[in-house]
């Protein structure tokens, strides 16, 4: 998994981007993980986010200030490991209306793992 985040990252980083954050995460069943990020008003944002193979599904959702939901993304996968062909990999450009510290929160479902990877990375631009 590591090794195709850093794929997708350098993809981006020839285009001007730079990588901010590089997380791989472990995240509990039925639950819900964290991550905070400080963005400047003004400068495109790539969130790259990698969920396990085989994932049933997954949400990412960026929350700013007073709590409002900025991106919710939900996705679906068939619950088939070694999908290949991409099928866990997503991104989601982003132009922060205010600079400041925002939320990523992710879950996703794995059938029959109480405890899954993903990969998330934060890129900006130049």
């Amino acid at each position: 998994m590591h090794e195709d985040l850093v794929w997708m990252d350098n993809l981006l980083s020839k285009q001007g981007f730079t990588v901010r954050q590089f997380r791989m995460l472990s995240i509990p069943a039925k639950a819900y993980v964290p991550v905070t990020v400080e963005m400047e008003a003004g400068k495109v944002y790539q969130l790259n986010f990698l969920a396990a193979p085989g994932f049933q599904k997954c949400t990412l959702t960026l929350i700013g200030k007073d709590k409002k939901e900025l991106v919710k993304k939900k996705y679906k996968g068939d619950g088939v490991k070694g999908l290949g062909n991409n099928e866990n990999q997503f991104s989601q450009s982003f132009a922060p209306p205010y600079t400041g510290t925002y939320w990523i929160i992710i879950s996703q479902k794995v059938k029959g793992n109480d405890m899954a990877c993903a990969g998330l990375s934060i890129l900006e631009s130049q």
